[in-house]
């Protein structure tokens, strides 16, 4: 092997701007296949979170019943909102926006005297649900 290539090829050690291009241009492909996969399993999981809320507050109605003669809470069709029904809670007035002070309350492991920023909050709603669509 003469010297001159020998010199050449230790010179050409880098990647050409061929190959970086290459190299950028299929890891855009592989994230452009990914994220809306991604997006699916993400919502995908919402939709299991909101499934689990319905089935716990399912279960604390039921518990609410076997331990009050088979009877329901109230439909919280206030005003005025009262203690039996199963809600109890507006956050804009006071006592009601106590979400510990309503009957699902102890079902639903919502701590007394936590206000309505405890985390039973989130239970009343679904994660993907869009709250700024429902302003009046």
């Amino acid at each position: 092997m003469s010297l001159r290539s020998a010199r050449r090829t230790s010179e050409n050690v880098g990647f050409t701007l061929v190959e970086l291009l290459v190299v950028i241009g299929i890891i855009a492909l592989l994230i452009s296949i990914l994220l809306p996969a991604l997006n699916r399993a993400r919502e995908s999981a919402k939709q299991v979170q909101c499934l689990s809320n319905i089935r716990q507050l399912g279960m604390a109605v039921l518990l609410y019943t076997n331990e009050h003669r088979q009877l329901m809470p109230g439909g919280a069709e206030g005003p005025p909102q009262m203690l039996w029904d199963w809600v109890y809670w507006d956050p804009t007035s006071a006592p009601y926006n106590d979400l510990s002070q309503c009957p699902l309350a102890p079902y639903l492991s919502i701590a007394r005297g936590s206000g309505s920023r405890s985390n039973g909050a989130s239970m009343f709603r679904c994660p993907s649900d869009n709250t700024e669509l429902h302003q009046v």
